[in-house]
Order: C-alpha cells, then sequence, then structure tokens
C-alpha cells in the first residue's frame, strides 16, 4: 500500500475488540472492511459499538488445501496460530504431534481450547 502512495499504520495487539480500541474517537465514521466471508464479527462489532457506520465486505474466503504436507506438523516443537481458521484446518489434518499450541489473541486461543499442549506464553 506504501507502494502505492497509501499512508498505512501498523498496530499491535491482537483480537478485533483489542484493534478497535486502537482506532479513537470513531463516532460518524464511515468503514469499510474488506475481510473473508467467515471473518470473526468482533471488529465490525466493537467499532459500531464506538458509533462507526461500518459495512463489512466479504471479498475472499479461506479454504485449506486439499493434501497439505503434514510431516511439517510432526517435527515441529510449537505450532504457532494466528486464525481460528488455522486451527480447523490443523484439526481437519488429523496429524499426531508432540508440539505445543500457542494462539495469538482471544478468539484464536479460544479455537484451541480443550486441546491437551496448548501453552499461553512463547518461552525463547
Amino acid at each position: 500500500l506504501r507502494g502505492r502512495g497509501i499512508p498505512v499504520r501498523v498496530t499491535g495487539g491482537a483480537g478485533g475488540r483489542a484493534l478497535a480500541s486502537l482506532w479513537g474517537p470513531a463516532r460518524g465514521q464511515r468503514l469499510l472492511l474488506p475481510q473473508a466471508r467467515d471473518a470473526h464479527p468482533a471488529l465490525a462489532a466493537a467499532l459500531r459499538d464506538a458509533g462507526a457506520e461500518v459495512t463489512v465486505a466479504a471479498v475472499y474466503r479461506t479454504v485449506p488445501l486439499p493434501d497439505p504436507p503434514r510431516e511439517p506438523f510432526e517435527r515441529a516443537d510449537v505450532i504457532c496460530f494466528f486464525a481460528p481458521s488455522q486451527v480447523r484446518a490443523f484439526l481437519a489434518l488429523a496429524v499426531r504431534t508432540r508440539a505445543k499450541l500457542w494462539a495469538h489473541g482471544e478468539t484464536t486461543a479460544k479455537a484451541l481450547e480443550g486441546l491437551p499442549n496448548v501453552i499461553e506464553e512463547l518461552e525463547p
């Protein structure tokens, strides 16, 4: 985006509510959120709660590959997940692993609930 002359602000945090809290006053603003068809609604809801007029546009869908490699999952010490869709794809593989499982963000952590070897912090 920057290469096309569009200013970009990179933020930290995880999850829609955390991201919305960085937005600042949103009352009266018209916001467009291009996102996945199955995106979690937390960001749009938080921005609406802050007074923004939010339009959600589903512009892509998250679809797992038909036959992804399983070997990297079997060799990993830690598997890092950044979206619930990644957790769903991992579970669909039904791969056996002794790896620890780590999630970035609340909704991704919720997708890991009930699984063995879930850790809350990455160790150096």
